[in-house]
């Protein structure tokens, strides 16, 4: 049941006193014990300044519904004194007939209820069957209260009372379907309980229709607690054209709690979709004034556990602290880690309020983590964050430092979050706030419009329950601001629309990655980009079929890097109108998108470093690639493209007459079903500009011309390792000036190669010939003219089990001084008198083995 606090504020507040009957005027001004009711807005208990709670029976928390208005009544009875009426004269609480209560003992009895009416007492109250208006609904607001031996204090004779909810709140929603003529409304909605209110404390069976408040489209009820079998008409709706349609709802109602019925009206039936359950907010009053003062509560079924940890040496102010109240009772203070406080069940809701402007963190690494040690006890939490930052004052407090970072981190009992209306936000404010609370189903309103670094950033990581995002109207973003927000979400099945037009670095960055539910990608509206905005934003989501428009013409540093990396339902890519390219701009994009069958035109002639790499890298189902006009290459630019595009079939032409370090590097490595390579006409190479380029290419049968005669480091190292297929080569390799390791492994495994193409070189270099041809299990002629073979390892491995498959083997080398010199370096068939190798020398005689 949901508890109030009401503290009636005076110079002494509820100062009970014999009820006396003389001139008020006088006697109860001059009375040092006289209750005398003030409005005071924002005090504490400690200062006189008292906060009292009372519901809010309908509305958004609007100013009008939190205000008492004048004339509003209370009655309050302390001990064996008769019980006094306090009436708001507009802005104080004043004693009615000129009776006004005293302390007669030094602890006394005091109970209390409202509203005062005709009928009502502590143990008795009629549901009003007209609540179809403010004043009418308020009157079925019905609370009561009772604190046992209450000491009086002295510095100010105040006492709290508790108030307890003895109504339920229905609040129906109501949909229309697509069956009506235009114009067809709802005209009224009642609602139905087989209870007519309390008599003698117990709840008064009967049966009652109420006449709902209908505000903004809903329409609210106060009904006392109710068992119906679930066969009873609960809803009442009566159409504009007079149809009259009625609907079976909830079978239990409890004290305390509000109950949103989402209800759909037929041309011919009504019915309930779903119905979901809420602790009924509180309501204050402060002095004379009704204030919501939505203190931050967790409820539990059973007995549960909190603690409050404080992290990373965080500490409170000189004058701050945090306070926390099981079942209504006093506020215990603490100003540092607080373990194992019982609340749930039986003990009640424990409530949480402070005073520390820096919220609960004041920075990622110094932070309060709060924890639930019954991992199998469910805890709800309600209420406003802003009241864990100064909660006599919550509404309008300063957010701009208060932070939440990793508040309820791991919090795996925690099924709701607590209200986060803040508009303006600190830095890393909800870091990882949430994150892996795997129970949380929903997350609450994020209203701000203006974001800060880092704000959202974790904020939802691994949260596997939570099905629903919340609107992000947001359209200043800042760096990180929504980084892997909702990483790990595996049941989120749709994103919140993204209005922002001009992007931060890393504002979307991982947003949605591993959201595997994920199916539809929002609208992306931007122009105007930023470095990483978009990178890793949809990786993994494996159930993604459609992709926004990407409209930027501009980009920025790995903007799209890795955005749909894993989209495993992919099929079709977005266009890309880019006209001007940057670093690892389209890098790993769609990387492992293995549905995708198609790739988008890529019409830029300028690249930048990364700009294509592993582009297309996994995707198992293109068969084609797209056309590759640009002429003017970057480091990296088209590495590991196609790598294990093991459906391409066709390679794109590349034109580039100079290249650049590592540039083709693992382009198609994978790609088994590439039959032919495309022409490589560049006689300007770079470091490791072929690297790999045709590894494991398995189909490829043909292997291109390559014209440089000046190499680079690496430049074909490992080019064709792997081609099973690969019969035909260049015939000669015309390089005679090398680079390290410059031809290392190129024809590693190349099982169906026969001849080797002519190595003309003179000179060899370090590695530069280091397992060519190792593994080539069907050669039968190699020529390698080198006549200073002096450099480390540069035949290490060359021949090894190369032509093992041969009928017959020949060797041409440059002389037999060559021979000498390399035969250390050739495997026994490869040597002179080996059983059907002929060794040549160029103008010399041969030697054959028999």
């Amino acid at each position: 049941m949901m508890n109030g606090r009401l503290f009636l504020t005076a110079a002494a507040l509820l100062l009970a006193a014999g009820c006396a009957k003389q001139d008020l005027g006088s006697a109860y001004r001059s009375d040092p014990d006289a209750v005398r009711i003030l409005a005071q807005v924002g005090g504490d208990e400690v200062s006189g300044g008292f906060v009292t709670t009372r519901s809010v029976p309908v509305g958004e928390k609007a100013e009008a519904e939190e205000a008492f208005k004048s004339g509003d009544r209370i009655s309050v009875t302390a001990s064996s004194q008769k019980a006094v009426v306090y009436t708001l004269d507009g802005t104080n609480w004043t004693p009615e007939d000129g009776k006004f209560l005293k302390w007669v003992n030094s602890t006394m009895d005091f109970s209390a209820y409202y509203p005062v009416a005709e009928g009502v007492d502590m143990q008795n109250f009629a549901v009003p069957s007209d609540q179809s208006d403010e004043e009418k609904i308020a009157s079925a607001d019905y609370m009561t209260c009772s604190e046992a031996s209450v000491e009086r204090a002295k510095e100010h004779n105040g006492v709290s009372l508790t108030f307890q909810r003895k109504m339920a709140r229905i609040v129906v929603e109501p949909s229309l379907m697509n069956q009506f003529p235009d114009g067809t409304s709802i005209s009224s909605i009642s609602v139905c309980g087989n209870t007519t209110g309390y008599s003698g404390g117990s709840v008064a069976a009967g049966n009652v229709e109420v006449k709902t408040y209908a505000l903004d489209g809903k329409y609210y009820a106060l009904l006392s607690p109710s068992t119906q079998d679930g066969e009873s008409v609960f809803l009442k709706v009566t159409l504009s054209n007079g149809t009259l349609l009625q609907a079976k709802g909830i079978t239990e109602t409890a004290a305390g709690n509000s109950y949103t019925v989402s209800l759909k009206v037929g041309k011919d039936v009504a019915s309930v979709s779903s119905v979901s359950v809420t602790d009924w907010t509180d309501g204050s009053i402060t002095g004379g004034l009704a204030v919501l003062v939505p203190y931050v509560t967790f409820s539990a079924a059973s007995e549960q556990m909190f603690s409050m940890t404080f992290n990373g040496s965080f500490t409170l102010g000189s004058e701050e602290y945090f306070e926390y109240s099981v079942g209504g009772g006093k506020w215990t203070r603490f100003t540092k880690t607080v373990e194992n406080v019982a609340f749930g069940g039986d003990k009640g809701n424990l409530r949480l309020r402070g005073k520390s402007s820096n919220g609960t963190a004041s920075s990622t690494s110094k932070y309060s983590t709060i924890s639930f040690s019954e991992a199998n006890v469910d805890v709800k939490c309600t209420g406003d964050i802003r009241t864990l930052i100064d909660y006599t004052a919550y509404s309008k407090v300063e957010t701009v430092n208060a932070r939440f970072c990793k508040l309820f981190q791991n919090c795996t009992a925690l099924t709701s979050a607590p209200e986060l209306p803040a508009t303006t936000l600190a830095s890393s404010c909800y870091y990882s706030m949430f994150e892996s609370c795997t129970a949380l189903t929903s997350a609450p309103a994020l209203p701000a419009t203006t974001l800060a670094s880092n704000c959202y950033r974790n904020m939802f990581y691994g949260c596997t329950s939570l099905t629903s995002a919340p609107a992000l109207p947001a359209e200043t973003l800042a760096s990180s601001c929504y980084y892997s927000m909702f990483q790990c979400c595996d049941k989120l099945t749709s994103a919140p629309a993204l209005p922002a037009t001009k992007m931060a670095e890393y504002c979307y960055s991982s947003m949605f990655s591993y959201c595997t539910s994920l199916e539809t990608a929002p609208v992306l509206p931007a122009t105007e980009l930023a470095n990483s905005c978009y990178s890793y934003m949809f990786q993994n989501c494996t159930s993604l079929t459609t992709v926004p428009k990407l409209l930027a013409t501009e980009l920025a540093y790995d903007c799209y890097h890795s955005m749909f990396q894993g989209c495993t339902k992919l099929e079709t890519a977005p266009e890309l109108l880019a006209t001007t390219l940057a670093e690892y701009c389209y890098s790993a994009m769609f990387s492992g998108c293995t549905k995708l069958t198609s790739a988008p035109e890529l019409k830029v002639t300028t690249l930048a470093k990364y700009c294509y790499s592993s582009m297309f890298s996994r995707c198992t189902s293109l068969t084609s690639a797209p056309v590759l006009p640009a002429t003017t290459l970057a480091e990296y630019c088209y590495s590991n493209m196609f790598y294990n595009c093991t459906s391409l079939e066709t390679a794109p032409a590349l034109p580039a007459p100079t290249l650049a370090s590592n540039c083709y590097s693992y382009m198609f490595q994978g790609c088994t079903a590439l039959t032919s390579a495309p022409e490589l006409p560049a006689t300007t190479l770079a470091d490791y500009c072929y690297n790999e380029m045709f590894y494991g290419c398995t189909s490829l049968t043909t292997a291109p011309a390559l014209n440089a005669t000046e190499l680079k480091f690496d430049c074909y190292h490992s080019m064709f390792y792997g081609c099973t297929s690969l019969t035909t080569v260049p015939q000669e390799l015309p390089a005679t000036d090398l680079k390290r390791s410059c031809y290392q492994a190129m024809f590693y495994g190349c099982t169906s190669l026969t001849s080797a193409p002519a190595l003309n070189a003179t000179t060899l270099v370090n590695n530069c010939y280091r397992s060519m041809f190792s593994g080539c299990t069907s050669l039968s002629s190699v020529t390698m003219l080198a006549t200073d073979v002096n450099a480390t390892d540069c035949l290490y491995s060359w021949l090894n089990n190369a032509g093992t498959k041969a009928s017959s083997r020949t060797l041409t080398l440059a002389s037999e001084v060559a021979y000498t010199a390399i035969v250390s370096k050739l495997p026994a068939n490869w040597q002179q008198g080996a059983t059907a190798t002929t060794v040549i020398y160029p103008g010399s005689s041969s030697s054959t083995g028999e």
